[in-house]
């Protein structure tokens, strides 16, 4: 099924005093590729800023945001819209035999591209994101594709509930250094 899929993203830093504010570099547009399109994307400030995106070595877009006036407060928005063309059912999906069961046996050569992206890049302290990880899977053993249905069914769920919702922290952020906010990158 395809379908329309909006995001926007809002982070705000606030200082008690004006601060400097070195170049920034975000990471929030989705990758190109076969199953989905992207048709529009921004970002925006609420300081005068120079904003342009560039290529990484991994084919990500990284935004770059460039800033020439001290402030007590940052505020970025991003916003993306693409159009997801979807699958037929996740059984579409070609599977290498060995890929057929969760967990997947990768091959050494798998592992090191893999690497940077099955490592944690937050922290778990309570164990909170292993479990709602792991209860995707039944068991120690389970059919890839069902473990990608069950995703799908969870991801499409709770689409709904998580639009509009906002993070606030319950305290400013302390810059680092003596004037220099701290360098912001959001996975993507």
């Amino acid at each position: 099924m395809a379908m329309v899929g909006e995001i926007e993203h809002i982070t705000s830093y606030r200082y008690a005093k004006p601060v400097s504010f070195g170049t920034h570099r975000a990471m929030f547009l989705p990758r190109r590729g076969a199953s989905a399109r992207l048709l529009s994307w921004s970002a925006k400030t609420n300081i005068p800023s120079k904003i342009h995106w560039v290529s990484n070595s991994r084919s990500n877009t990284v935004t770059v945001l460039e800033f020439s006036e001290p402030r007590n407060e940052l505020t970025f928005t991003f916003r993306v819209r693409r159009f997801y063309f979807g699958v037929k059912g996740v059984d579409a999906f070609p599977l290498a035999a060995r890929a057929e069961e969760v967990p997947i046996q990768y091959t050494p050569d798998e592992w090191t591209g893999l690497a940077g992206y099955l490592r944690p890049h937050a922290d778990d302290p309570d164990g909170s994101v292993a479990a709602w990880i792991k209860s995707f899977v039944a068991g120690d053993q389970d059919r890839t594709t069902d473990v990608l249905r069950r995703m799908l069914e969870t991801f499409r769920a709770t689409s709904a509930t998580v639009r509009g919702k906002r993070r606030e922290r319950s305290r400013p952020a302390k810059p680092c250094g003596r004037d220099r906010a701290p360098v912001a990158t959001m996975p993507g």
